[in-house]
């Protein structure tokens, strides 16, 4: 079976997912959702596949929403991190190195 395009356009949702590239993320949702509607439009009000479409479309969005809050959720913790770390650095010219955290 040929792929369709809102079959790429979902395989490329998901590999930006991965990729946490997030940017692509959002733009690729719109796309997804435009194809997945010209797709609903195509088969017609009582066509039988509209209710699984519908699923497709919705597994995939909660899946995107689930993978973005979850990064932000860990990008949070790591700057509580760095923001804890912080407090307990000394920085005097006597011990201050050429390194430094950055977020």
């Amino acid at each position: 079976m040929i792929p369709t395009e809102l079959d790429l356009i979902e395989e490329e949702l998901v590999a930006a997912l991965c990729c946490q590239a997030f940017d692509d993320v959002a733009r690729l949702a719109i796309r997804y959702c435009r194809a997945a509607e010209a797709h609903a439009r195509a088969l017609g009000a009582n066509h039988p596949d509209l209710p699984l479409l519908a699923r497709r479309v919705d597994k995939l969005l909660c899946r995107a929403h689930l993978t973005i809050a979850t990064a932000r959720s860990q990008w949070a913790a790591d700057l509580d991190r760095i923001a804890t770390l912080h407090q307990y650095l000394r920085l005097s010219p006597e011990n201050c190195s050429a390194l430094g955290l950055t977020a």
